[in-house]
This record gives structure tokens, C-alpha cells and sequence, in this order.
């Protein structure tokens, strides 16, 4: 489980090698619709991972 990691506009979640996050929709609501996974590598760079949801 990643722990909370306060961020202007999202909620992420992070461990310093992941970055999980869900963005606000208009600056009120959590999209929940489209998650983002960053992988954060050591050069300062980070990886898109694509996050599919399921029903």
C-alpha cells in the first residue's frame, strides 16, 4: 500500500518509486475515472503507466 502524499490538485499516493494519482475534476470532485500511475526513476524522469478500469 502506498502512503498519502499531499499534492496541489490530486490525490496521490506515493513511496518515492511509484506515484499513484487521481486528479480533481473542475477543482471539486475526485476523477475516479481516470487514475494515473507514475514510476518515478532515479534520473529525475518518471514513466506514464496507463491505468484501465474495470466494472
Amino acid at each position: 500500500m502506498l502512503p498519502y502524499s499531499p499534492r496541489v490538485g490530486s490525490i496521490s499516493f506515493s513511496d518515492k518509486k511509484w506515484d499513484f494519482r487521481y486528479n480533481f475534476k473542475d477543482n471539486v470532485k475526485i476523477n475516479e475515472e481516470e487514475p494515473i500511475l507514475y514510476e518515478l526513476l532515479p534520473n529525475g524522469k518518471y514513466i506514464t503507466h496507463e491505468c484501465i478500469l474495470k466494472n
